[in-house]
């Protein structure tokens, strides 16, 4: 089972663009995770009532605390055995958990990263992103994401029993914190894998 992790704060306006997404993949055996972080719109109303269609998703409504509480929290509860961070405003093409699980599985590693795909929220605009990627190792690995800009969380594919052992990001930090997180994960791993396949669509908004 693939743990899925959102973080969700006053996106009831979008995130049923997620919801579809994952609702159509064609791996099935996932959880997800959805964290309302004290929402004040009407995102907790929306996840309740996706709740009650599938009982793969389930919602916790905390205390505004940040992305970093959250992600935190979630993992505690996480029970897959592979951890994907999603944010709240992304959303996935129908067979990204599945190229992510096989990529990963078929090398026995402690990671797999993912391309991607930058959608412009308001022109629909799009450009896929797939770095050249060559990494054998660990340290390889770190260079490349330093490299491309690619030390976040999402796109990549985790070992929770690694993740909840290694990743531990103060709660204070409010800027770099994936930086931290994908670097202390990969401190521990000893092996990492990637696939050239898009596995996330990432949606920048306007002046962003």
């Amino acid at each position: 089972m693939i743990t899925v992790f959102t973080p969700t704060y006053n996106r009831g306006y979008i995130i049923k663009q997620l919801y579809d997404s994952l609702i159509l993949q064609s791996y099935k055996d996932f959880e997800w995770l959805v964290i309302d972080d004290g929402s004040t719109d009407d995102s907790l109303k929306i996840l309740q009532e996706w709740f009650k269609k599938d009982r793969r998703i389930k919602n916790y409504h905390r205390p505004n605390g940040g992305v970093v509480a959250a992600r935190e929290f979630a993992v505690t509860k996480a029970m897959g055995k592979y951890l994907f961070f999603l944010d709240s405003d992304d959303y996935l093409p129908n067979d990204a958990l599945e190229i992510l699980l096989r990529t990963m599985e078929t090398a026995n590693a402690d990671l797999c990263i993912g391309s991607y795909t930058l959608v412009w929220e308001k022109t629909g605009k799009n450009v896929f992103v797939n770095h050249r990627k060559s990494f054998r190792n660990v340290i390889g690995c770190l260079e490349y994401c330093l490299r491309n800009g690619e030390m976040f969380l999402p796109i990549k594919l985790y070992k929770t029993d690694l993740y909840k052992k290694s990743v531990h990001i103060p709660k204070g930090i409010i800027v770099q914190e994936d930086t931290i997180g994908v670097t202390q994960y990969l401190e521990q791993s000893s092996t990492v894998v990637f696939t050239t396949q898009n596995v996330y669509y990432y949606l920048k908004h306007e002046g962003t």
